[in-house]
């Protein structure tokens, strides 16, 4: 809950920023690799592939423009820059850091670039002319269909277009007009695949923004529709989810206590003092019983009006009375005010204890019953106590298939 509360903090503060900047707050950019990353490395490497197999099938131009070097186009193709992009598929594979990712994507981009501009300096051939200008199938694809990251884009297609200019100004069988032309070409290219480029991943930030406030929100609302609102423990529907969970149809896999807290003489006090005070003290009592749990599989839920309800899984009969005598216990320490009670100056609780073993034919429902039974002759038997008391729950947890119709022999208590 916390994460959660946390997150949403960090998402109302990204918002504003996402109008010129790309990258979010450290909590939220870590949340985002963490949702996007392993689509975003599976989107690299089916691109990768598709993009190495056309990479490949330009040596039918080779074989048609250079033919003369031919042969190296093989190698540089087949022999050098086809055994790295499987290389970087493979390290994709294991899915890297958002650095490693981005940065081999730009690094094999620049590699196949510098490879068609290696094979066009060195050819004599009087069709080479025609062979560079594939380089803008390499921008187009580093910025618009692989998507690279901006800065990582950005540095990408500077190395490209510098190196670019630099080959084709050394080839001397292209006049010096068509070799600025081609340069301008690329250079604009380079930039409004870059604009793309931004919009895109810019979009899909903000995107992935609201799609996270709406789950959020999902989840919130989702989390208050299980819980009380006036104590914050879970409410009756929680409470039937969480049954039907430990209740599979094989039976409990583990022990299950169930403790029922009834607040004894609430009816006068909620009279006497008010309703406002009345949920107070609901309220306060069910802090007191949230603070006595031990573990995740430990669960207090609101069960009705002045009455809740404890679920421990993997608990036996003797440990769920030691916790229950705690609840009741705090409760009594808490000395919360009761002058309306017609036997004791504070707020006390009765609690009836129950328990099923693993794979137990009881149903969650014969659970309750028996709970509830044991509560009942808490309070039959003067209330501010624990039924089955402590030195009656080892025999009972014994035989855990009986019927919880012991008499109770509690506590001394100022209750009736």
């Amino acid at each position: 809950m916390d994460d959660a509360a946390s997150l949403a903090d960090e998402l109302q503060r990204s918002f504003p920023t996402t109008s010129g900047r790309l990258r979010f707050t450290e909590m939220l950019e870590a949340h985002y690799e963490l949702e996007t990353g392993p689509a975003r490395c599976r989107h690299l490497i089916i691109c990768g592939i598709v993009a190495l197999f056309l990479y490949d099938c330009f040596l039918i131009s080779d074989w048609r423009l250079i033919p003369d070097i031919f042969q190296t186009a093989l190698v540089v193709r087949l022999g050098v820059v086809t055994p790295i992009a499987l290389l970087i598929v493979a390290i994709l594979l294991s899915r890297p850091s958002a650095r490693i990712r981005e940065a081999s994507q730009a690094t094999i981009s620049v590699i196949v670039a510098a490879s068609v501009l290696y094979l066009t300096s060195t050819s004599q051939s009087p069709l080479v002319i025609f062979h560079h200008y594939g380089i803008i199938l390499v921008v187009l694809f580093a910025n618009v269909v692989q998507r690279l990251h901006f800065p990582y884009a950005v540095a990408a297609s500077t190395a490209i277009v510098t190196m670019y200019t630099i080959a084709v100004g050394h080839m001397p069988s292209l006049p010096s007009e068509a070799a600025l032309s081609s340069v301008m070409i690329l250079s604009g290219g380079a930039v409004f695949t870059l604009v793309a480029n931004y919009s895109l991943e810019r979009q899909f930030r903000i995107g992935y923004l609201l799609r996270l406030k709406d789950r959020l929100r999902r989840d919130e609302l989702e989390g208050l529709s299980r819980q009380d609102p006036l104590t914050g423990l879970g409410n009756r529907r929680e409470l039937d989810r969480h049954l039907r969970r430990l209740w599979p149809e094989s039976g409990p896999a583990r022990t299950i206590s169930m403790m029922m807290v009834d607040v004894d003489h609430f009816k006068s006090y909620n009279d006497g003092f008010g309703h406002l005070a009345g949920d107070k003290c609901l309220q306060r009592i069910a802090a007191l019983i949230a603070g006595e749990l031990r573990g995740p599989n430990d669960r207090a839920f609101r069960y009705g009006g002045e009455e809740f309800l404890i679920l421990c899984e993997g608990m036996d009969m003797a440990r769920a009375v030691s916790i229950a005598e705690r609840v009741r216990l705090a409760v009594d320490m808490a000395a919360i005010p009761h002058k309306y009670s017609p036997v004791a100056p504070n707020v006390t609780v009765s609690i009836g204890v129950a328990a099923t073993p693993s794979r137990s034919a009881l149903s969650c429902q014969d659970l309750i019953r028996n709970a509830d039974a044991a509560l009942y002759r808490a309070k039959q038997n003067g209330r501010n106590r624990v039924c089955p008391p402590a030195h009656l729950s080892a025999e009972i947890a014994e035989f855990p298939s009986r019927k919880l119709l012991l008499p109770s022999f509690g506590n001394k208590t100022t209750g009736r």
